[in-house]
């Protein structure tokens, strides 16, 4: 009996303080993100040539990190889609130890960074440009808020 008193003690002692322990930052939630503003360069066909340029905020993305899973790790796994689209614009991304969102997968030569302690994030589509093509080539910043 004693001893199983004993077990039962270090039980509820080890698992508080694990909770003690664990910070915000393991928490898995979803995280909705918009651009503030957006630069980049655009193709002039009549010119052929390559101009930088500002977008209309219209033209602005909306992303949204969601849970994707677990690493063969442990680490929680997020995928990044922006708001329309049925694609992911990355996946297989997670939180390192300085709470930046980090993607091992990014689609349409795109890339997706985001800080969990700031909530700001950096957005790049590069479009056809490195393959020749002559998508534009847009970099976005903004913030993202908790769901």
């Amino acid at each position: 009996m004693k001893q199983q008193h004993y077990l039962l003690t270090s039980l509820v002692v080890l698992t508080l303080s694990a909770n003690a322990f664990s910070s915000p930052s393991d928490t898995v939630q979803n995280y909705f993100c918009v651009s503030d503003t957006g630069v980049g360069f655009y193709f002039d066909k009549k010119d052929q040539t390559w101009t930088k340029t500002s977008f209309a905020e219209s033209a602005l993305s909306k992303f949204l990190v969601a849970p994707e899973g677990k690493a063969k790790d442990g680490r929680n796994l997020y995928k990044v889609t922006e708001v329309g689209s049925s694609w992911p614009t990355a996946k297989s991304c997670y939180f390192d130890e300085f709470s930046q969102l980090t993607c091992m997968i990014n689609y349409f030569h795109s890339s997706f960074t985001m800080s969990k302690s700031t909530y700001r994030f950096i957005s790049t589509y590069a479009g056809g440009y490195p393959r020749g093509g002559n998508d534009d080539a847009i970099m976005s910043i903004g913030k993202c808020s908790p769901m």
